[in-house]
């Protein structure tokens, strides 16, 4: 009798969740757009599929204004704006270009 072959179980679930990050996230997305866009679709599908659409690309919800945020949160867009601003206002302030860092 044949000896079973070992499988490297971390490496299958890395190659899924690469694959369900990729082709299922694919797949999923022209799924949901092509119930969106069907005229045969009932309305509650068509609603449904939207939302998880929306939801997916985080527009379900209107975003957090940047003083909202914690540091942790804004992103590296977010964080180089916030330090423009800062030093926008510290020059005004100060009469003069002032360097947030000295």
């Amino acid at each position: 009798m044949a000896k079973p072959k070992r499988v490297d179980v971390e490496a299958v679930q890395r190659d899924l969740r690469y694959r369900l990050r990729t082709e299922g996230a694919e797949a999923a997305y022209q799924a949901l757009l092509e119930v969106c866009r069907s005229s045969t679709a009932p309305m509650p599908a068509k609603a449904t599929a939207g939302t998880a659409l929306l939801r997916s690309a985080g527009l379900d919800k209107p975003e957090k204004d940047v003083a909202e945020k914690e540091l942790f949160e804004l992103t590296a867009e977010e964080l180089d704006r916030e330090v423009r601003r800062i030093k926008a206002e510290m020059a005004e302030e100060e009469g003069g270009e002032v360097d947030v860092f000295d």
